[in-house]
This record gives structure tokens, C-alpha cells and sequence, in this order.
């Protein structure tokens, strides 16, 4: 039920019941498409080492990039809202900074797998818990401070946990 809420197909209203929200094209929704579970097992495999290696070799223009996402973050867990663009800009800069081609076009096609509407809700329903902003917050300064300070083993498991977190998170959301 929760995966047709997210989906935009069902009203769910509690203590009354579950109403068909609207009707959908269908074939937006296909079989073959990845979970954003599957896609996050994926981002955690490629990410971790991103990090590190952006730690050894990030510059001074990816640096204030990573900056300014996570200014416009901090304000917007001020205003309880979410931009999935600005936790984008931040993820993919760190690609970037890794100097690896093929692990930032690798990791840019994953998010770009969350263009999907539904893929979009899901993540949406995620971050409009507070909590969850809050810690992607500290998760991220955490793991920005460890590539700055060029400790690539630190920034690799801030972003193991940031990614673990985020993973359980939407495991909570899917129970």
C-alpha cells in the first residue's frame, strides 16, 4: 500500500481507508526498471571509494561546489523542506572530484534512474521526515570535512554510513 501511496495511485487516509487517487499511464511503471533499492545497493558499492579518491584529489572549484550544496542543504533543513537537486550537486561533485570517468558516468546514470516519478516520490516521502533531513545533513558535513582534510579512509566511511543510514531509511519507509 505504502508503494502505491509513493506511486501517486492511492490516497491512503487513516481510519477511513485507501481511495484511487488519480489513474496513471502504466507504462511509466515498468518491470524492468530498478528499485530505488536496488539502485542505493549499487550507490554503495561505487560511492565509498568515490569518496576516497575524491579526498586525494578534489580542487578548489569542486571544493566550494560541495560548499554551496551543503549551505543551500543547511538552509533548507532550516525551512523543512528537501532539494533532491542539491543532494545531487553534492553526490555528483564528489564524483567528479574522484578523477575517475567511469565511476562519475557510472554513478551519474544511478541518479539519473531517480528522474522517475515514482522513484522521485519515494525519496520525497523519505526526506519529508525531519530526522532523516537532519542526519543526511550532519552525514554530509561529516563526509565533506573528511575529503577537504584529504582523509581518504574517513571519507570513505562517512560515506559507507551516510549511505547505510539512508538505506534503512527507505527500508523503514517500504515496512
Amino acid at each position: 500500500m505504502i508503494a502505491l501511496e509513493v506511486a501517486g495511485l492511492v490516497d491512503v487516509r487513516v481510519g477511513v481507508g485507501a481511495f484511487v487517487s488519480r489513474t496513471k499511464d502504466y507504462d511509466e511503471i515498468s518491470e524492468h526498471s530498478a528499485s530505488p533499492l536496488e539502485v542505493m545497493a549499487v550507490r554503495r558499492l561505487l560511492e565509498p571509494e568515490g569518496a576516497a579518491l575524491a579526498a586525494k584529489n578534489v580542487d578548489q572549484y569542486q571544493r566550494a561546489r560541495l560548499e554551496k550544496a551543503l549551505a543551500e542543504m543547511a538552509e533548507e533543513t532550516r525551512q523543512d523542506i528537501w532539494s533532491a537537486r542539491n543532494d545531487r550537486a553534492f553526490h555528483m561533485t564528489i564524483a567528479e572530484a574522484s578523477g575517475n570517468e567511469v565511476l562519475r558516468g557510472q554513478l551519474e546514470a544511478l541518479w539519473n534512474m531517480r528522474t522517475h516519478d515514482i522513484d522521485e516520490q519515494f525519496h520525497q516521502h523519505v526526506a519529508d521526515m525531519n530526522d532523516v533531513r537532519e542526519r543526511i545533513l550532519r552525514d554530509h558535513e561529516s563526509i565533506f570535512k573528511a575529503i577537504v582534510s584529504r582523509d581518504s579512509e574517513t571519507a570513505r566511511q562517512a560515506m559507507t554510513g551516510h549511505l547505510d543510514f539512508v538505506e534503512q531509511a527507505m527500508v523503514g519507509v517500504w515496512e
